[in-house]
């Protein structure tokens, strides 16, 4: 059976359509800075400093150890260090957090690890909306 050079092409993931994304694949290992980026994706090894990152994928087997701010956060992996997180950290079933982590909102599956020194965020990023609820005080005058 013969094979046509497309079966040997690299498979490619088409993440979005912003060219500010980027994927750390598996077996990869970057030590040094990354900003401006919509969305990181990783699935291997980073060392150093991410900031003005929209969204942080930390995939199974995906390992950070460093500096991070970014909007939101998604942990499958490890995220090691002095973690910000404007909106929401999510920690998956398999995810590990440790560190000095600041957070807006949180979500912590079954399984996942949060170890550290945590602090909520008291200021609400600009991507985060205030949850309106009614007082008393609002309910006698309504």
């Amino acid at each position: 059976m013969s094979q046509s050079m497309n079966d040997f092409a690299p498979k490619v993931e088409i993440l979005s359509t912003n060219a500010n994304s980027l994927v750390v694949g598996k077996g990869v290992h970057i030590k040094g800075e990354i900003h401006n980026c919509e969305l990181l994706k990783l699935e291997g090894i980073i060392e150093g400093s991410v900031e003005d990152v929209s969204n942080l994928s930390v995939e199974s087997g995906g390992t950070f150890d460093g500096s991070a701010i970014v909007g939101y956060a998604k942990v499958s992996g490890v995220l090691n260090g002095r973690i910000v997180v404007k909106d929401r950290l999510t920690i998956t079933t398999t995810g590990k957090v440790e560190g000095k982590i600041n957070y807006g909102e949180l979500e912590i599956g079954r399984g996942g690890t949060l170890n550290g020194r945590v602090k909520r965020n008291t200021i609400m990023s600009k991507h985060t909306q205030p949850i309106k609820t009614n007082t008393v005080e609002q309910e006698k005058s309504g």
